[in-house]
């Protein structure tokens, strides 16, 4: 099954959205040459509430075997996975002299979802560091009002601008009209 589905897209400015959003990191990892190993241990884990919602809470670890889909701006920032990177030639943040990275992470994942709603670093230089967000609603009907309506296609509108182009413009940057 491996290759059906695309993990790693949409991506704003970084992985980090995209990691909530699908937090496939937290389970398997990759161990020595490159075989599967468990990339977290995970804890105490409960069910709970989250803005109403019903939520599946740990304490989770990174092992070695801890492989993020990105390693700039991975969800569980440890010493073993910053190290590794900087080994092999990667980029690893840099931290001032004494900064302790957390013992554990507080991850809470949406059951109706699967998105990560809550990480919270415990211990370390930035103990309570965390990102919170709530799941508003989940295959309801929105108002027609929140969707503009639908335009030309591209290519529609990509022509109409082509055969427009005044004498004298360059081809293709005629003003925009649709």
């Amino acid at each position: 099954m491996a290759g059906l589905c695309d993990h790693d897209a949409p991506m704003f400015q970084n992985y980090y959205w995209v990691a909530l959003l699908d937090p496939a990191e937290l389970a398997d990892g990759r161990g020595e040459d490159d075989v599967p190993a468990p990339g977290t241990t995970i804890e105490d884990v409960r069910a709970v509430d989250h803005h109403g919602r019903p939520a599946w809470q740990a304490v989770v670890r990174p092992t070695a075997a801890y492989d993020p889909r990105c390693s700039c701006c991975e969800m569980l920032p440890n010493p073993v996975l910053h190290a590794r990177e900087r080994e092999s030639g990667g980029i690893a943040p840099e931290h001032p002299e004494g900064y302790a990275y957390a013992e554990a992470f507080r991850v809470r994942l949406d059951t109706g979802t699967g998105i990560c709603v809550r990480l919270e670093q415990l211990g370390g230089t930035e103990a309570g560091r965390r990102h919170e967000l709530a799941v508003e609603a989940v295959d309801e009907a929105m108002p027609e009002q929140l969707f503009a309506p639908p335009g030309r296609p591209w290519h529609e509108r990509l022509a109409r601008r082509v055969q427009g182009a005044s004498p004298g413009m360059a081809r293709g940057w005629a003003p925009y009209r649709d």
